[in-house]
């Protein structure tokens, strides 16, 4: 026999031997790990969780501005309606269901203090005593702008001895001052709920304090607790105050107000 016959048969018993008796599982030839590969990987579930990082720190950030802005809203909100009502809270009228119940001096002089705080008094001649001439069409405006259409006016001197508007029959004028200084009560809205086309806020009367002067946070005290009940206007989308309501008063306002704040 020669030695390439040999050779030959040799391998073909080999290879009829694989065919027969396959290597095991533990015998096939393992995949090498590719460092290159698990490299990318890993840089690519980091990227993820980054950008999941990411989009979180947006979010919160988001809705925080967003929750800061609604709050700066709503104290604006209640800032303009505390200004709106502050002729109405000076004159400390009892709670009423309706404007026709208020005393028409309380109308007049509310209209007048809304004159003062509001009015461009420039156009108005002052006299030596630093009072100016107003005619009484001019307050009649603005206790409108306060209580809306449809008022009665009985027009007459207002206020007492420490601070008055005199009233002037023979041309119909009163004598204001237009830098009046007057003790107080000073309105403060904590909540504003709408409820059927109307308005309601809880106003604090915090203690009477100078006018635009204004205390300490932690001097304000609250004398009483107050709801007014608004509604809209057809005119310049404002307001108009319809009714006034007691909710607390005396040491219960003052309870109340220390742990609403605490």
């Amino acid at each position: 026999m020669s030695v390439n016959k040999v050779v030959l048969e040799s391998i073909d018993n080999i290879t009829d031997n694989l065919v027969e008796n396959p290597p095991s599982g533990d015998e096939m030839p393992k995949k090498k790990n590719h460092p290159h590969a698990m490299n990318r990987l890993a840089a690519l579930v980091g990227a993820l969780i980054l950008l999941f990082a990411a989009v979180g720190l947006v979010t919160t950030v988001v809705l925080t501005g967003n929750w800061i802005v609604a709050v700066a809203e709503n104290q604006t909100e209640k800032d303009k309606f505390a200004n709106f009502i502050y002729p109405l809270v000076m004159q400390d009228p009892p709670a009423f269901e309706n404007v026709s119940k208020l005393k028409p001096s309380t109308i007049l002089a509310a209209g007048a203090w809304n004159f003062i705080i509001n009015a461009d008094t420039s156009n108005y001649e002052k006299d030596e005593f630093g009072f100016i001439t107003v005619p009484q069409s001019d307050l009649e405006v603005y206790a409108t702008k306060l209580f809306g259409e449809g008022l009665t006016f009985e027009h007459q001197s207002i206020g007492d001895s420490e601070f008055s508007f005199t009233y002037n029959p023979e041309d119909g004028t009163y004598n204001i001052s237009d830098s009046a200084l007057f003790y107080t009560y000073v309105p403060r809205v904590t909540e504003i709920q709408r409820k059927d086309e109307q308005v309601h806020l809880r106003v604090e009367y915090l203690m009477p304090s100078m006018k635009l002067n204004t205390a300490r946070k932690d001097e304000e005290k609250v004398a009483k607790v107050m709801e007014y009940i608004l509604e809209e206007t057809q005119e310049d989308d404002g307001y108009k105050i319809v009714a006034v309501e007691t909710i607390l008063s005396g040491n219960a306002a003052s309870s109340s107000s220390e742990s609403s704040q605490s």
